[in-house]
């Protein structure tokens, strides 16, 4: 793995995070919810912390162990590319256009999938590459 593209899918993911710390603390200061819903508010809140930093977090975390310790193949492009599209349909489904962190996140999501798609493109030129000395050997 190039280290632009380890750099490129941890600084996105970080962005990823980043954003949503802010939003559950500008949501946990808010009283209007919190007298809605009352003390389950602040349960309700961390869970979806929580359920939102999954993906961003074991990605990075992961990239960095395969970025330090073992090979990167075209299974990990395509594993985290489906965990990419599950959380930006988590993200979209929120529908809050009026946050900027909102079109943050999405656009962050956006950069890691293109991100994983040019490390296919590594892959397959490395793996190219290689069948050619193959031959010519």
């Amino acid at each position: 793995m190039p280290q632009s593209i380890f750099y490129g899918i941890v600084i996105c993911c970080a962005i990823i995070i980043s954003c949503e710390c802010i939003q559950v603390l500008w949501r946990s200061g808010n009283p209007e919810y919190f007298e809605l819903w009352g003390e389950n508010y602040m349960l309700i809140l961390i869970g979806h912390f929580f359920e939102r930093l999954t993906v961003p977090f074991l990605m990075a975390l992961y990239t960095y162990f395969t970025y330090i310790k073992l090979r990167v193949g075209k299974i990990f492009c395509l594993v985290w590319q489906i965990m990419l599209i599950g959380a930006i349909i988590s993200v979209a489904l929120e529908q809050d256009f009026t946050n900027i962190l909102y079109y943050i996140k999405l656009i962050a999501y956006g950069f890691n999938m293109i991100i994983l798609i040019k490390l296919w493109q590594v892959i397959d030129d490395n793996l190219n590459s290689k069948k050619e000395e193959d031959t010519w050997s």
